[in-house]
């Protein structure tokens, strides 16, 4: 026994039915279209630890006729190929960052542009050493410590232990007793020793930035949002001393 909707009826649910599909084509090519054929952004909202800030991102674009890179450091075809500053620029360098970081980047690939390069094992002849050496004890601790000179390794790890400096800042600091002027270079003096590794083909764990860059030597690696944000945005409002700009001009921007 078939059933049969009345006509009536029928005729009453087929523009819902119209509706309902045309919606779900709808959908599906919104979400099936790619992420470049997407309208440049309005505003967006900064929620910066200073206030939140309503930046107007279509008025610099097209109203006053700003390219891209002269606020984005990415260059490419479109739209899609820029990321958001806060990626890179985090409102703190805490230990929420340095965890998480690795997952803001679509692509792995930007690894390089933080994290630059990698150093093989140092190139070190033994032989040739001997013949500038006075004695063994120019290099390795005099036999009040060690009887027979050893291998660094044997008690230098890695890591730092009690009353024992890990092994890259014994070695370094050794060797910087002769090669004074290398060391002077600082991190450019690296290669003079140590073989350098291209890191656009680098499928490793990245090193940590200290294991290089030492702290005490350098103010930041990378400036916060709130510095990236006010030494551009400020600079250029300053110099075209339009909008809000000055040290009493926050309230212009931030709001809570």
């Amino acid at each position: 026994m078939k059933f049969h909707l009345p006509i009536a009826v029928r005729k009453k649910y087929l523009p819902i039915s119209i509706i309902v599909i045309l919606l779900m084509i709808v959908a599906l090519s919104g979400y099936l279209s790619s992420a470049g054929d997407r309208e440049t952004s309005v505003r967006i909202l900064i929620d910066d630890c200073g206030g939140k800030v309503v930046f107007s991102h279509l008025a610099h674009q097209n109203d006053y006729k700003i390219s891209c890179v002269k606020c984005h450091h990415e260059k490419g075809g479109d739209q899609a190929d820029y990321i958001a500053c806060g990626l890179c620029h985090p409102v703190a360098f805490d230990k929420n960052y340095i965890e998480k970081h690795k997952n803001y980047f679509p692509d792995k690939k930007t690894c390089v542009r933080c994290h630059h390069l990698e150093f093989f094992k140092a190139g070190f002849e033994h032989s040739e050493h001997e013949s500038y050496a006075s004695d063994c004890t120019d290099c390795h601790h005099g036999s009040d410590i060690e009887p027979e000179p050893q291998a660094c390794k044997s008690c230098h790890l890695k890591t730092e232990g009690e009353n024992i400096p890990n092994l890259q800042d014994a070695t370094h600091d050794c060797c910087m007793r002769c090669h004074e002027d290398i060391f002077e270079k600082g991190f450019k003096g690296c290669s003079d020793c140590h073989a350098e590794k291209d890191m656009n083909k680098f499928k490793g764990l990245y090193s940590s930035c200290l294991r290089c860059h030492q702290v005490k030597k350098i103010k930041k690696l990378m400036p916060t949002r709130t510095d990236a944000f006010h030494k551009q945005c400020l600079s250029c409002h300053k110099e075209l001393k339009k909008g809000p700009f000055g040290e009493n001009s926050c309230n212009k921007c931030h709001f809570k």
